[in-house]
């Protein structure tokens, strides 16, 4: 430890021995409920002192006070020094205890950015704090999410590398996911074993799938211990509770299973499926063409004015090429529309003080740019056999990410901006296309709400108006179309509800 991880490890100091005086099961209980209540749920709070000023704020003040990503960190924080058993503990049930030691949690962090913190990496700082703190807002648990990665893991190869990996099907995975999630959507325990009364279910399935996704208290609190940060990263690593959202342990004098925040456990079943096979051999070959046909499937449900054409095979016998994944086309424009289910690495999210991998990340984004306006080229040299040049027609081009890489703001931008010049010029593209096609990069859920929205007000309004704009261009879709198409975005619709529908047993909605 050198002298400032030191200097941290002892202002650190007041917060671990506050929490040495709490019993672990207790205290979890006291979060669940306020992750319950951040959820929309309706938390029990019994025997829990709550002030009825904190009840009466709006959520935005109240998440001033006790901000929900904050509680993340505060589990960790309890998992490493609370005890399981202790005579007369002290009790985040009391409101004057469990504030005292939020605020102390707010002093640690107040104090690692004034140490870390400066006007050269301040922008990159809300690149982290975004990373941390926006998912809680743009990926809440619904059944569109659900849905989506049932479709995208369903896929024959994918479905095969899932039941490989963990031992059961892909659709005895979401008949055990969807149970699991809405069981602890309010509650924070589960006896084990349970008693199963799903018929598709039982005990051996359900153990396969925990051997992935808990882990027990003791290696979780020494996998915690291993990967501790004293420094910059205290607050974003390690998130071991993203992996491991559920913890067998003693609770209340019962062998249990717990999980207290059930958006971190959802996250797990959908797209935290990803890291149990993303190292197989043929994943590679399988993901990104599945997700490149889950697009079809939204470009179908939604379309009826928009039309839309997929990839092909063209060229020679010697000399094979592959279109660009989807064009999608009105009257007005069309978008030339790449799939991309590279996720940015979590090193880039959280690094403060070397860039590099970050760089990287970005660089790669710019290669997925720049092979679409190679696309474009092919399309403008007439070289599409099945979607001619047609010249006063205004071109997009667009990447589509499973992931939200959350590319907004003059930092990020300026470093993608970057990298896609220098690969312009190394490709010998014209730079003016850059002004004249300018590119956009979008997440699923913000490309499911263009599309819908579009229907009804045209693509061009809806591109013209987010790239042309300078503003707008440093914000991201969901926010554009937010602010300049109020009622059609309140309006856009769940596309895959009677998909949704035959996912789970009808006992599982009980």
């Amino acid at each position: 430890m050198d002298n400032l991880e030191q200097k941290i490890y002892e202002i650190h100091k007041p917060l671990r021995n506050k929490l040495r005086q709490l019993r672990l099961d207790d205290s979890l209980y006291v979060v669940w409920n306020y992750f319950t209540h951040y959820n929309n749920r309706k938390p029990q709070f019994t025997g829990i002192e709550i002030t009825k000023e904190f009840m009466l704020l709006d959520r935005v003040q109240q998440q001033r006070q006790v901000a929900e990503w904050s509680l993340e960190t505060f589990t960790r924080e309890m998992i490493l020094y609370c005890p399981e058993s202790i005579s007369d503990p002290k009790t985040l049930r009391k409101w004057s205890y469990f504030s005292d030691i939020v605020n102390k949690l707010k002093e640690v962090e107040e104090k690692i950015a004034e140490i870390y913190i400066s006007k050269e990496n301040v922008l990159l700082e809300f690149h982290r704090i975004g990373h941390f703190q926006f998912p809680r807002q743009i990926k809440k648990p619904t059944e569109q999410y659900f849905t989506r990665y049932f479709l995208i893991f369903s896929e024959e190869n994918l479905s095969k590398l899932v039941f490989e990996a963990i031992g059961i099907t892909i659709k005895d995975f979401y008949i055990l996911a969807g149970v699991l999630w809405g069981y602890f959507l309010d509650k924070a325990s589960l006896d084990y074993p349970p008693k199963i009364e799903v018929r598709e279910l039982d005990i051996e399935k359900l153990d396969k799938l925990l051997t992935h996704i808990s882990c027990n208290i003791i290696d979780y609190r020494n996998k915690l211990e291993q990967q501790k940060q004293i420094n910059e990263k205290f607050i974003y690593s390690p998130r071991l509770a993203r992996i491991f959202p559920i913890i067998k342990m003693l609770y209340m004098g019962k062998l249990s299973l717990v999980c207290i925040d059930s958006t971190l456990l959802f996250w797990r079943l959908t797209d935290g499926l990803y890291y149990e096979i993303y190292n197989q051999p043929g994943f590679s070959n399988s993901f990104g063409p599945s997700f490149q046909n889950y697009v079809g499937k939204v470009l179908k449900k939604v379309c009826k004015r928009i039309k839309y054409f997929p990839e092909i095979i063209y060229g020679s016998s010697h000399n094979k090429r592959d279109s660009i994944d989807w064009i999608i086309e009105d009257k007005s424009c069309v978008i030339f529309l790449e799939c991309k289910t590279k996720r940015m690495t979590d090193i880039s999210k959280i690094e403060l003080l070397d860039t590099s991998k970050l760089d990287e990340d970005l660089d790669k984004m710019a290669e997925f740019i720049i092979q679409t306006y190679g696309n474009i080229q092919e399309y403008k040299e007439n070289k599409y056999p099945h979607y001619k040049y047609s010249a006063g027609k205004k071109v997009y081009p667009m990447i589509v990410t499973l992931e939200n890489w959350l590319l907004f703001g003059d930092e990020l931008l300026t470093r993608l901006e970057r990298f896609v010049s220098k690969r312009m010029i190394e490709k010998n593209l014209p730079m003016e296309w850059l002004s004249e096609m300018p590119y956009s990069v979008c997440s699923i859920d913000e490309f499911e709400n263009i599309i819908q929205i579009s229907e009804k007000v045209g693509l061009e309004k809806i591109m013209r108006g987010k790239l042309f704009d300078g503003e707008n261009k440093k914000w991201n879709f969901d926010s554009f179309l937010l602010n300049n198409f109020p009622e059609e975005y309140k309006n856009c619709s769940f596309i895959f509800s009677d998909e949704f529908k035959t996912i789970l047993p009808e006992r599982a909605y009980e």
